[in-house]
Protein backbone atom coordinates (compact mmCIF):
# COMPACT_ATOMS: atom_id res chain seq x y z
CA UNK A 1 0.00 0.00 0.00
CA UNK A 2 1.53 3.32 -0.95
CA UNK A 3 2.96 5.17 1.98
CA UNK A 4 0.02 7.72 1.14
CA UNK A 5 -2.75 6.01 1.51
CA UNK A 6 -1.78 4.31 4.24
CA UNK A 7 -1.00 7.42 6.00
CA UNK A 8 -4.75 8.46 5.67
CA UNK A 9 -5.67 5.26 6.88
CA UNK A 10 -3.82 5.78 9.43
CA UNK A 11 -5.22 9.17 10.06
CA UNK A 12 -9.10 7.68 9.86
CA UNK A 13 -8.47 4.96 12.22
CA UNK A 14 -6.59 7.33 14.63
CA UNK A 15 -9.56 9.94 14.67
CA UNK A 16 -6.96 12.57 15.70
CA UNK A 17 -9.33 15.70 17.66
CA UNK A 18 -9.34 18.05 15.02
CA UNK A 19 -7.46 20.64 17.31
CA UNK A 20 -4.02 18.65 17.36
CA UNK A 21 -3.94 17.94 13.74
CA UNK A 22 -4.45 21.47 13.41
CA UNK A 23 -1.80 22.21 15.86
CA UNK A 24 0.88 19.64 13.62
CA UNK A 25 -0.09 21.83 10.64
CA UNK A 26 0.55 25.15 12.06
CA UNK A 27 4.44 23.28 13.99
CA UNK A 28 4.82 22.21 10.08
CA UNK A 29 4.12 25.75 8.74
CA UNK A 30 5.94 27.27 11.92
CA UNK A 31 4.59 29.04 14.68
CA UNK A 32 4.29 32.43 15.08
CA UNK A 33 8.02 32.82 16.71
CA UNK A 34 8.38 35.19 20.05
CA UNK A 35 10.12 38.36 19.61
CA UNK A 36 13.58 38.24 18.98
CA UNK A 37 16.20 36.87 22.01
CA UNK A 38 12.53 36.03 23.85
CA UNK A 39 11.24 32.48 23.50
CA UNK A 40 11.85 32.02 26.68
CA UNK A 41 11.22 35.20 28.51
CA UNK A 42 8.47 35.86 30.77
CA UNK A 43 5.68 38.01 30.21
CA UNK A 44 4.48 39.47 33.95
CA UNK A 45 1.22 40.95 34.37
CA UNK A 46 -0.95 41.37 37.47
CA UNK A 47 -4.51 40.35 38.36
CA UNK A 48 -7.17 41.36 41.13
CA UNK A 49 -10.94 40.85 41.69
CA UNK A 50 -13.76 43.04 41.67
CA UNK A 51 -16.14 43.65 43.99
CA UNK A 52 -18.77 41.91 42.02
CA UNK A 53 -16.13 39.14 41.54
CA UNK A 54 -14.81 39.42 38.13
CA UNK A 55 -11.54 38.80 37.32
CA UNK A 56 -9.47 42.08 36.13
CA UNK A 57 -6.09 42.11 34.35
CA UNK A 58 -4.83 45.32 36.39
CA UNK A 59 -1.50 45.63 34.39
CA UNK A 60 0.78 44.10 32.15
CA UNK A 61 4.32 44.30 30.33
CA UNK A 62 4.45 44.54 26.43
CA UNK A 63 5.65 41.30 25.57
CA UNK A 64 2.21 39.62 27.65
CA UNK A 65 0.30 41.71 25.16
CA UNK A 66 2.58 40.57 22.00
CA UNK A 67 2.18 37.10 23.08
CA UNK A 68 -1.58 37.18 23.31
CA UNK A 69 -1.82 39.38 20.49
CA UNK A 70 -3.70 41.97 22.20
CA UNK A 71 -3.27 45.74 21.79
CA UNK A 72 -1.69 47.51 25.42
CA UNK A 73 -4.39 48.37 27.92
CA UNK A 74 -4.46 48.85 31.19
CA UNK A 75 -7.09 47.45 33.72
CA UNK A 76 -9.46 45.46 31.69
CA UNK A 77 -11.87 42.64 32.09
CA UNK A 78 -10.73 38.81 31.98
CA UNK A 79 -13.23 38.44 29.22
CA UNK A 80 -10.84 40.03 26.74
CA UNK A 81 -8.00 37.82 27.02
CA UNK A 82 -10.57 34.79 27.41
CA UNK A 83 -11.65 35.64 23.86
CA UNK A 84 -7.65 34.83 22.42
CA UNK A 85 -7.87 31.56 23.89
CA UNK A 86 -9.15 28.74 21.89
CA UNK A 87 -11.56 26.58 23.34
CA UNK A 88 -12.06 24.74 25.00
CA UNK A 89 -9.00 26.10 26.92
CA UNK A 90 -10.78 29.04 27.90
CA UNK A 91 -13.12 27.60 30.22
CA UNK A 92 -10.56 25.88 31.74
CA UNK A 93 -8.48 28.38 32.24
CA UNK A 94 -11.48 30.74 33.85
CA UNK A 95 -12.49 27.28 36.06
CA UNK A 96 -9.01 26.63 37.49
CA UNK A 97 -7.80 29.75 38.21
CA UNK A 98 -11.15 31.30 39.67
CA UNK A 99 -10.69 28.44 42.02
CA UNK A 100 -7.38 29.43 42.55
CA UNK A 101 -7.84 32.62 43.87
CA UNK A 102 -10.78 31.85 45.87
CA UNK A 103 -8.72 29.19 47.78
CA UNK A 104 -5.58 32.26 47.47
CA UNK A 105 -3.60 29.23 46.13
CA UNK A 106 -0.96 29.42 43.69
CA UNK A 107 -1.98 28.79 40.22
CA UNK A 108 -0.29 27.44 36.71
CA UNK A 109 -1.74 26.75 33.69
CA UNK A 110 -1.45 25.67 29.96
CA UNK A 111 -3.56 27.27 27.43
CA UNK A 112 -3.78 27.79 23.52
CA UNK A 113 -3.81 31.18 21.90
CA UNK A 114 -5.12 31.09 18.54
CA UNK A 115 -3.86 33.42 15.95
CA UNK A 116 -4.43 33.58 11.97
CA UNK A 117 -2.32 30.86 10.49
CA UNK A 118 -0.78 30.03 13.78
CA UNK A 119 -0.63 28.54 16.74
CA UNK A 120 0.74 29.79 20.42
CA UNK A 121 0.64 27.78 23.56
CA UNK A 122 1.40 29.77 26.65
CA UNK A 123 2.28 28.48 30.28
CA UNK A 124 0.79 30.81 33.13
CA UNK A 125 1.74 31.17 36.48
CA UNK A 126 0.47 32.75 39.57
CA UNK A 127 1.28 33.60 43.11
CA UNK A 128 -1.02 35.54 45.03
CA UNK A 129 0.15 38.50 47.41
CA UNK A 130 -1.64 41.17 49.81
CA UNK A 131 -1.06 44.80 49.20
CA UNK A 132 -2.96 47.40 49.22
CA UNK A 133 -5.70 45.19 47.82
CA UNK A 134 -5.34 41.19 47.32
CA UNK A 135 -3.69 40.77 43.58
CA UNK A 136 -1.87 38.17 42.13
CA UNK A 137 1.03 38.84 40.14
CA UNK A 138 2.48 36.31 37.58
CA UNK A 139 4.28 35.53 34.63
CA UNK A 140 3.72 33.66 31.10
CA UNK A 141 6.34 31.58 28.69
CA UNK A 142 5.55 31.01 25.23
CA UNK A 143 5.73 27.11 25.46
CA UNK A 144 4.98 26.57 21.53
CA UNK A 145 8.00 24.30 20.61
CA UNK A 146 8.27 22.21 23.16
CA UNK A 147 4.45 21.63 23.49
CA UNK A 148 3.31 21.11 19.50
CA UNK A 149 7.21 19.26 19.32
CA UNK A 150 5.52 16.85 22.08
CA UNK A 151 2.36 16.19 20.05
CA UNK A 152 4.25 15.72 17.04
CA UNK A 153 6.37 12.75 18.42
CA UNK A 154 2.82 11.62 20.13
CA UNK A 155 1.04 11.62 16.97
CA UNK A 156 3.97 9.21 15.61
CA UNK A 157 4.42 6.99 18.13
CA UNK A 158 0.32 6.60 17.76
CA UNK A 159 1.23 6.15 14.06
CA UNK A 160 3.91 3.68 14.70
CA UNK A 161 1.39 1.61 16.99
CA UNK A 162 -1.31 1.29 14.70
CA UNK A 163 0.87 0.46 11.57
CA UNK A 164 2.00 -2.76 13.93
CA UNK A 165 -1.36 -3.65 13.75
CA UNK A 166 -2.28 -2.96 10.30
CA UNK A 167 0.55 -3.83 8.28
CA UNK A 168 0.08 -7.00 6.72
CA UNK A 169 4.29 -7.31 6.71
CA UNK A 170 6.11 -9.35 9.58
CA UNK A 171 7.51 -5.88 10.95
CA UNK A 172 9.40 -6.95 14.41
CA UNK A 173 11.93 -4.76 16.63
CA UNK A 174 14.88 -6.34 18.17
CA UNK A 175 16.69 -4.72 21.35
CA UNK A 176 21.05 -4.93 21.69
CA UNK A 177 20.23 -8.10 22.98
CA UNK A 178 18.09 -9.55 20.47
CA UNK A 179 15.21 -9.32 22.71
CA UNK A 180 11.59 -8.61 21.04
CA UNK A 181 10.50 -5.14 21.58
CA UNK A 182 7.48 -5.39 19.48
CA UNK A 183 6.36 -6.51 16.41
CA UNK A 184 3.12 -6.19 13.45
CA UNK A 185 0.30 -8.90 14.43
CA UNK A 186 1.25 -10.23 10.94
CA UNK A 187 4.55 -11.30 12.32
CA UNK A 188 3.19 -12.71 15.14
CA UNK A 189 0.41 -14.80 12.91
CA UNK A 190 3.16 -15.97 10.73
CA UNK A 191 5.09 -17.53 14.02
CA UNK A 192 2.30 -18.85 15.77
CA UNK A 193 2.00 -16.96 18.85
CA UNK A 194 0.22 -14.23 19.96
CA UNK A 195 1.81 -10.67 20.59
CA UNK A 196 1.31 -10.96 24.54
CA UNK A 197 3.58 -14.33 24.20
CA UNK A 198 6.34 -12.88 21.92
CA UNK A 199 6.89 -9.78 23.52
CA UNK A 200 10.26 -9.69 25.30
CA UNK A 201 11.21 -12.92 23.77
CA UNK A 202 14.92 -13.68 22.48
CA UNK A 203 15.20 -14.18 19.00
CA UNK A 204 16.79 -17.65 19.27
CA UNK A 205 13.10 -18.82 20.93
CA UNK A 206 11.89 -19.05 17.21
CA UNK A 207 14.74 -18.97 15.13
CA UNK A 208 17.13 -21.63 16.54
CA UNK A 209 20.27 -20.61 13.82
CA UNK A 210 20.03 -16.88 14.93
CA UNK A 211 23.59 -18.20 17.51
CA UNK A 212 25.27 -19.82 14.73
CA UNK A 213 24.95 -17.26 12.16
CA UNK A 214 25.87 -14.31 14.35
CA UNK A 215 23.14 -12.34 12.49
CA UNK A 216 22.91 -9.82 14.79
CA UNK A 217 26.81 -8.82 14.59
CA UNK A 218 26.29 -8.92 11.21
CA UNK A 219 23.58 -6.39 11.81
CA UNK A 220 25.77 -4.38 13.98
CA UNK A 221 28.36 -3.89 11.27
CA UNK A 222 26.37 -2.51 8.87
CA UNK A 223 26.64 1.23 8.42
CA UNK A 224 22.20 1.60 7.92
CA UNK A 225 22.25 -0.14 4.47
CA UNK A 226 19.68 -2.84 4.72
CA UNK A 227 20.54 -7.08 5.08
CA UNK A 228 18.83 -9.32 3.87
CA UNK A 229 19.32 -13.06 5.32
CA UNK A 230 16.53 -16.19 5.43
CA UNK A 231 15.16 -17.29 8.76
CA UNK A 232 14.01 -20.81 9.93
CA UNK A 233 11.48 -21.10 12.58
CA UNK A 234 11.05 -23.48 15.24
Amino acid sequence: MPWAALSERLDNIMNIETSNREDLLCLEAGPVPAPSGQQATRAAFVMSRSEGGSVLVDSADRHWFELHGLEAATSFALDRLLERIDAPHDEAYLRSLVAAMDARLPWQHEYKVRRPGAVRWLRASVMPREDTKPAWFGFVVDITREKLAALAMESSSIRNRLLMRTTSDGLHILDHENILLDASDAFCRMLGYTRAEMLGMHVSSWDPNWSVDRRWERLAATDGSPVVFESVHL
